[in-house]
């Protein structure tokens, strides 16, 4: 389609802001400027710096974006190759005009745009609607879980951009920490746990659909044939629309369990979040899709050194791309739970797992974060390409040595975990999401 008028005339206003020789080559991961807790904001900072520590790393910069400091932001978009936007998150939800006047700047200066995708099915669908314009504008779309390219690739609205879809590897959030902070936070979840046979444990924000009132379910069954079980939710509740927190509150005062459940609310200090993620005997997710490798949840279960349960996922191909998970798996620190399993073996796999005791396998964050960084290394080496016929729609980003942006080709084959027992190179199928796949274990 021929540009009309007023683009070819913008971007022929913005021509002497090229690109200096040095900045050849530079992705830009942009992110808010602003203190609102955030995974997806921690994500990509960690996932920088990962990139930083690898051949070619100066390629990669974060650039946190202010407001106010807009103009700041647009002259290192113009002096940028790509320029990549990590979605949901919190600061930039309410600052929706921000972001999009960043994406059209850099779309009409002919910058490769990368859309960093988190989660999308969960969204509501006003929180998905202003995120089009950088599905339309965006040459590639990056995901870290099968099952959430599965739901982007059916969502009727953006079906038309499902080859623009790539996998990357995710990593755990959090760093176990050396030491352990009390505080009265911490002694009072100790108080708490001590008066309990069996403590089940429960990492991250709070909301409907991670179905966190089927955990209550098991946690009053298992009261009731004799096991004095707690829940413990180490995080907080979402600011969302639906009241969803009362709602919660009360299911707990209308099951009695009003002294079986402790919600401890955000927890900044790593120290002090490990010192409480301990006081759990065993993690429960029971997640309608299942495990999915997008869930820092999961992740952040493990290094705290307890079993973790989660129904098993929707199809292989979840875990199949990522050979962490399935070194979890496959090591027992993380137990797959039949799809269809009813509540009294969910509570006695529950109890067989607490018996176990503590996993004494820690996770390998470098190595997890190297295999991550090489992962979206290997994506971004594509852009320049166009993702034409580079690779399926439905493969891994095959995990290789960071590339340039812009690069045609990866530098060379990288370091993994148990890159022995996966083969890279075969394709991925696709995820589905049918009525059965996403009902309730």
């Amino acid at each position: 389609m021929t540009e009309g008028l007023p683009v070819r005339t913008f971007r022929r206003s913005l021509r002497f802001f090229g690109r200096r020789a040095g900045d050849a080559g530079r992705c830009l991961f942009l992110v808010p400027e602003t203190g609102v807790p955030c995974g997806v904001r921690d994500y990509t900072s960690k996932l920088v710096r990962s990139l930083h520590r690898q051949p070619l790393g100066e390629a990669y910069e974060e650039v946190p974006v202010a407001t106010l400091g807009i103009g700041s932001a647009a002259r290192r978009i113009l002096r940028a190759d790509t320029i990549v936007f990590s979605f949901p998150l919190l600061a930039w939800s309410r600052t929706v005009l921000l972001p999009i006047v960043l994406l059209l700047l850099a779309s009409a200066t002919g910058r490769k745009t990368v859309l960093f995708l988190h989660e999308w099915s969960d969204l509501h669908p006003l929180r998905r609607a202003t995120y089009l314009p950088f599905v339309a504008l965006c040459r590639t779309i990056i995901i870290l879980s099968p099952t959430v390219q599965a739901g982007f690739q059916s969502d009727l609205v953006v079906k038309w951009a499902r080859s623009k879809c790539r996998l990357a590897l995710h990593a755990p959030p959090v760093l176990r920490p050396a030491t352990r902070e009390s505080s009265s936070r911490v002694e009072q979840v100790q108080k708490f746990a001590s008066g309990c046979d069996l403590v089940i444990g429960y990492f991250g924000s709070i909301y409907r659909r991670k179905e966190p009132v089927v955990l209550l379910e098991v946690c009053r069954y298992l009261r009731q044939n004799q096991v004095r079980a707690s829940m413990l939710f180490v995080g907080g509740f979402t600011n969302s629309i639906d009241g969803y927190e009362s709602r919660f509150l009360q299911t707990v005062g209308a099951m009695g369990l009003e002294d079986a459940v402790f919600v401890t609310g955000y927890v900044e200090g790593t120290p002090e979040l490990f010192a409480l993620l301990e006081c759990a005997d065993v993690f429960l997710y029971l997640f309608p899709e299942g495990l999915t490798t997008r869930r820092s949840s999961v992740l952040t279960s493990v290094e705290a050194g307890r079993p973790v349960l989660v129904p098993a996922p929707a199809c292989a191909a979840e875990v199949a791309h990522h050979p962490g998970y399935c070194s979890l798996i496959r090591d027992g620190a993380v137990q797959l739970i039949p799809r269809e399993a009813a509540l009294p073996q969910i509570a006695d796999a529950v109890v067989a797992a607490a018996r176990r005791g503590p996993i004494a396998r820690p996770v390998d964050f470098e190595a997890w974060w190297e295999l991550a960084a090489a992962s979206v290394s290997s994506v971004l080496g594509l852009v320049a390409d166009n993702l034409g016929g580079a690779r399926q729609p439905s493969a891994a980003a095959r995990p290789q040595s960071p590339v340039r942006p812009g690069a045609s080709r990866p530098a060379g084959a990288g370091q993994g975990i148990d890159r022995a027992s996966h083969d890279w190179s075969s394709e991925m199928p696709n995820c589905s999401l049918s009525r059965t796949d996403t009902g309730r274990p």
